[in-house]
């Protein structure tokens, strides 16, 4: 079992108070993105790049997966705050998002 009075990071350690509805949303969102294995592998591959970007071209090609379903990802990555840059372009460059992660340029 996880000890949950240990816990810190982007908001309230979870068993010293109730979580507000807005931290339960934030937090949800984020589980929900780290939940899929392939978004997992996707930031750490973002986060141990040197600087904590990488350019996508990249990416891509740790997976047999098509652009379109690492761009999907990647979007929900981004919309968890995970990350930051454009996922749209070939060529782009995305970054692990420090405020986010609760480290300087690492998750």
């Amino acid at each position: 079992m996880v000890d949950l009075t240990a816990m810190v990071g982007c908001c309230a350690p979870l068993a010293r108070e109730p979580l507000t509805t807005d931290q339960a949303v934030d937090l949800a969102r984020v589980f929900k993105a780290m939940g899929d294995p392939v978004r997992l592998r996707l930031l750490s591959l973002i986060a141990s790049h040197e600087g904590g970007e990488a350019c996508v071209c990249d990416l891509s090609d740790v997976f047999e997966l098509t652009g379109p379903t690492i761009s999907h990802h990647l979007k929900v990555l981004r919309e968890a705050g995970l990350i930051t840059g454009t996922v749209a372009a070939p060529g782009s460059t995305t970054a692990s998002n420090p405020r986010r992660c609760g480290r300087r340029r690492r998750c």
